[in-house]
């Protein structure tokens, strides 16, 4: 076996193995994922601030940094609330409206005009729904990426913390068409 190949073996099995020992965190939808897996090296800080195991630097600020997690973990808790609300009640129509078209649409129909005026009706309504809730995943994303902003801002603004590796942006757009 070639060098690039064991390589290539060594890279693509522990991806492979890791992808599917977590495949939720794959396939989650929005507000489905805690604070510590949408932001995790915040949620790290955090953490370290709120059990009293921070580093020296961190220490010395620790009251900031603990105002800017509060801040950080409202607008989450907030933001995942709504979203999941929305889901909660935009998702099950949308089932509701696929299995009506399902259930006038079999397969041959025998009632070909029963049948597109419930795909009409259904599809025009679940369209509208798709627009509903991909307003409310945007809005979610956009919250959580503003909170993370500020987070950071502020950690990065105290003495001795701007060299701080910090989150990486979320993609909004990205994150709003892998949703929908």
């Amino acid at each position: 076996m070639t060098h690039l190949k064991r390589l290539a073996l060594a890279v693509v099995v522990p991806a492979t193995v890791v992808s599917m020992a977590i495949p939720g965190v794959a396939s989650a939808k929005a507000g489905d994922l805690t604070i510590a897996q949408t932001i995790p090296l915040a949620s790290s800080v955090c953490a370290k601030v709120a059990a009293g195991t921070e580093g020296p630097r961190v220490k010395k600020n620790a009251v900031p940094v603990a105002a800017a997690c509060t801040a950080l973990q409202a607008a989450y808790a907030a933001a995942q609330t709504t979203v999941l609300a929305a889901r909660a009640t935009i998702e099950p129509q949308m089932i509701s409206n696929r299995t009506a078209i399902n259930t006038a649409c079999p397969t041959p129909t025998h009632q070909p005009v029963t049948c597109h005026a419930v795909r009409v009706k259904d599809t025009a309504a679940n369209k509208a729904l798709k627009v509903q809730l991909k307003a409310a995943v945007k809005t979610y994303f956009d919250t959580v990426e503003a909170a993370r902003h500020a987070f950071w801002h502020t950690f990065r603004s105290l003495p001795g913390l701007n060299v701080a590796r910090a989150d990486a942006p979320i993609d909004i757009k990205k994150s709003v068409q892998k949703q929908i």
